[in-house]
C-alpha cells in the first residue's frame, strides 16, 4: 500500500480542523443565552410543556390551564413571591450567587 504524501496528510488535518471549528462555532451560535427572567418558573415550564405537545393538543392544554387557573393561582402567587425573596437574598450575598452560578447549568436558580 502506498504511503500518503505529506501534502495529503496536511490537507486531511486541515480539513478535520476546519470541520471541528465549524461544529464548535455552530454550537456557540446556537447555544441558548440566559433564560428570560420574566419567563421563568411556572411560565417557563408551561411553555416547555406546550412546545413538547403535538400541535393539535396545544389548544386543549391552554384551555385546561385557563379553566383550572383558580385552583393554582394562590400557590403560583406564593411561589413568585418566594422567588422574589430568593432573588433579593442572592443580590445581597454575592458568594451564594457565585456558588449557584457555578453549580447550576442555567445560571442562578430561578
Amino acid at each position: 500500500m502506498p504511503r500518503p504524501s505529506a501534502r495529503t496528510l496536511l490537507a486531511a488535518v486541515l480539513g478535520a480542523s476546519l470541520a471541528l471549528n465549524l461544529v464548535l462555532g455552530g454550537l456557540l451560535l446556537w447555544r441558548p443565552g440566559q433564560p428570560n427572567r420574566a419567563a421563568r418558573g411556572f411560565d417557563r415550564m408551561v411553555g416547555r410543556i406546550e412546545a413538547a405537545l403535538p400541535e393539535p393538543d396545544r389548544p386543549r392544554f391552554r384551555e385546561v390551564l385557563a379553566t383550572e387557573r383558580d385552583r393554582y393561582a394562590g400557590a403560583l402567587t406564593a411561589m413568585r413571591a418566594a422567588s422574589a425573596e430568593v432573588d433579593a437574598v442572592m443580590r445581597r450575598t454575592p458568594t451564594i450567587r457565585r456558588r449557584c452560578a457555578s453549580r447550576c447549568r442555567n445560571g442562578p436558580i430561578g
